[in-house]
């Protein structure tokens, strides 16, 4: 922090977010801030975990919600090697989506399937990002 700045000249009141100092990973939040007003990101279900399929072949879906707040930029959902996701059950699949929540709230059901490749371990997370504000679920999959 600057220590030149002097915050009591700041009208506070209509200031909201939060700091992240390096090299420490907690946030600080602005006293007296509106946090209703912060983007926000919650997942509902997960892990995920699809037992074993055979390489070449596809799963039946599995699903968790993703609930949205206030984002101010699109919601990139990205899954690792092995995993595909839709908002349609019976839609195409793919491995990154991109949804556009602007300044509202939603609720989304994303479909996850395991589709491997080769015949191997799978694990990681489906990444659902908006601008700095980040939740992941964990996924795996074998296809041994």
């Amino acid at each position: 922090l600057n220590p030149g700045i002097n915050f009591k000249s700041y009208d506070l009141k209509n200031v909201y977010g939060s700091i992240v100092i390096t090299p420490w990973s907690s946030k600080i939040l602005f006293a007296n801030s509106d946090i209703s007003k912060l983007p926000v990101i919650n997942i509902f279900g997960g892990p995920l975990d699809f037992g074993r399929i055979e390489e070449g072949e596809s799963s039946v879906s599995k699903w968790y919600t993703v609930n949205v707040e206030n984002l101010t930029e699109p919601l990139i959902i990205t899954s690792p090697e092995g995993f595909e996701i839709s908002t349609d059950v019976d839609g195409v699949y793919s491995r990154s989506i991109s949804l556009k929540y602007v300044n509202g709230i939603s609720d989304e059901i994303i479909f996850v399937k395991f589709v491997p490749e080769d015949e191997k371990n799978y694990y990681g997370y489906i990444s659902n990002k908006s601008g700095n504000v980040e939740m992941k679920i964990k996924i795996v999959g074998t296809s041994r």
